[in-house]
């Protein structure tokens, strides 16, 4: 079975010859013919009339690379390792804004982390550009004689990479995209403080309780592949176990981020009268039990979250941030549904075609998207805008760093990566030789190995960068 835009280009590119070949009534039309069955070979040059395809020659060029382009992607989707998963996959790219292949394109299947490319857009689209999450120290009243009377409160705005250095040190990521947290608890001590004769307080009420998506596998916390999700997470909400970072999830999020907050604060000689605790939903809201902010430490930009959380597939992360983009859409809802719902609603400003989803990480295997919708986002962004540039490097960086090293694709494909048990998929950008911008999305389902699914990734990057692939309009034997 061919890719629908196999055919669709055929037709294109002999109506392009036809117009170019044209000169007058009875005058004969250049005779190009493109055979499918040979990736694009040419079979037949017959004179050219006065007016001729010669006088636009890159454009004859261009349409026998995508034909070409068309007919090797056909043959990558063709093999027969993945011959029982091709009914339920798909592969869409486009070349300078045109369709050049489509398989299964409208066809529902399971993203993968795909999905937080539609979770990114949605943050970049609602988060202004430049803005930082900010975590508060705040307290009742100002120190007296480095004195805090009462609690101190730790107040979560929902930064996804709140760390203390040694957890950073466990991550795949470079340290310096941590936000520090033990710099919070350096300000605190520069700001004379001694002691606080209450407790440490963590509010993470920013967001609603809900630590995972039920129709999760319980594993994925239990393995380290994703934190109990809240609006004040240090660790990712994790306690690390052992040098090598093996981690189990927090029992009370907002406790135990408080509890770390504390022994940060003991470090530095500042005593602590009472345990930590959770602000609990009874409590009144922190400005008003704490209206005196003590000390305040940002994150990175939105771009750069957005960029650790696309490079390296961070789960917490991209769930972190589809609570935040629900809190700042419906009414201060920072629920798994609000966040969702504003994807379905960014979503629908791109493309028509169907979104369902109940994460925003692409963890959960009820999600459904389109490889229509991935490419109708993707396309949607400006060339070289904040999401390409979060986006993976071929060869180079994140989840991407050892596919295809040393080859051509290498440093010119940006995409993000997904693999699930069965599901493999990569979408993104290619820079092609001929200097055009492509854009594609391959997400195979019903995989016997995902190592096929990578296998076809990498084969579609290939084949993208290679376009036009061409022969020089001189190798036509037009006169």
């Amino acid at each position: 079975m061919r890719g629908d835009a196999v055919e669709s280009t055929d037709r294109w590119f002999r109506a392009t010859v036809a117009v170019f070949g044209v000169v007058a009534a009875g005058v004969a039309v250049a005779g190009v013919l493109i055979d499918p069955a040979a990736s694009g070979r040419v079979v037949a040059a017959t004179p050219a009339p006065l007016l001729t395809v010669r006088r636009a020659p890159e454009m004859l060029r261009v349409a026998i690379g995508r034909q070409r382009l068309a007919a090797a992607l056909d043959v990558v989707l063709s093999g027969p390792a993945f011959a029982d998963a091709r009914s339920t996959s798909c592969l869409v790219a486009r070349v300078d804004g045109g369709t050049v292949y489509a398989d299964g394109g409208d066809r529902a299947v399971i993203p993968a982390s795909t999905l937080k490319v539609l979770t990114a857009a949605t943050a970049l689209s609602i988060i202004p550009p430049g803005e930082r999450f900010v975590t508060e120290a705040r307290a009742g009243a100002a120190p007296v004689n480095g004195v805090i009377a009462g609690d101190l409160w730790l107040v979560g705005g929902g930064d996804p990479l709140l760390e203390t250095p040694d957890y950073s040190r466990t991550q795949d990521h470079s340290p310096e995209i941590a936000t520090d947290v033990s710099k919070l608890a350096d300000k605190i001590v520069a700001a004379g403080i001694t002691r606080i004769t209450g407790a440490v307080v963590g509010d993470d009420r920013r967001y609603d309780n809900v630590r995972t998506v039920k129709t999760w596998k319980r594993q994925y916390v239990a393995s380290g592949e994703v934190g109990p999700i809240g609006a004040l997470s240090i660790n990712d909400n994790f306690t690390i176990k052992n040098a090598r970072g093996r981690r189990t999830g927090a029992v009370d999020p907002p406790r135990d981020a408080a509890a770390e907050f504390a022994a940060l604060l003991a470090e530095r000689g500042v005593t602590v009268g009472s345990d930590a605790r959770a602000a609990k939903p009874s409590d009144p809201t922190a400005t008003a039990a704490a209206p005196t902010v003590v000390a305040t430490i940002e994150s990175h930009p939105i771009e750069t979250v957005v960029q650790e959380t696309l490079v390296w597939s961070d789960n917490t992360a991209a769930e972190m941030l589809l609570k935040e983009v629900g809190f700042r859409s419906n009414n201060q809802q920072g629920t798994a549904a609000s966040g969702v719902a504003a994807v379905k609603a960014f979503a629908a400003t791109r493309s028509s075609a169907p979104y369902a989803a109940v994460d925003g990480s692409g963890l959960d295997r009820s999600d459904q998207i389109t490889c229509a919708l991935l490419v109708d986002v993707l396309a949607g962004e400006a060339a070289g805008g904040p999401l390409e540039r979060a986006l993976p490097v071929m060869g180079e960086s994140g989840t991407l760093r050892r596919r295809l090293k040393g080859d051509a694709a290498a440093g010119k494909v940006r995409a993000k990566t997904g693999s699930l048990n069965g599901v493999s998929s990569l979408a993104g950008f290619a820079d092609t030789a001929g200097g055009s911008r492509a854009v594609f999305a391959f997400v195979g389902n019903g995989l016997a190995s995902t190592t096929t699914g990578v296998e076809i990734g990498n084969q579609v990057a290939q084949q993208l960068v290679r376009f036009p692939d061409a022969p020089p309009v001189e190798a036509l034997g037009l006169p």
